[in-house]
């Protein structure tokens, strides 16, 4: 008895990343070199991978009920 056919389905992801700015708090989104598809160039006193802490390592956000 043979086995049913395996089905692979993959996406493939065409545009800009920064068409929708991931960054946070101000931060500039660029589209990314290599693997990464994006980075954010964060304005003084934010960090992080999208700019969501602050410097000082605390965490940035709203607060949602």
């Amino acid at each position: 008895m043979r086995a049913p056919p395996t089905r692979i389905f993959f996406v493939v992801l065409d545009g800009d990343f920064c068409d929708v700015n991931h960054c946070q708090n101000g931060g500039t989104c660029l589209t990314g070199i290599n693997e990464a598809p994006f980075f954010c160039i964060c304005p003084e006193g934010y960090v992080g991978i999208d700019c969501n802490e602050t410097e000082k390592g605390g965490w940035v956000g709203k607060l949602v009920n």
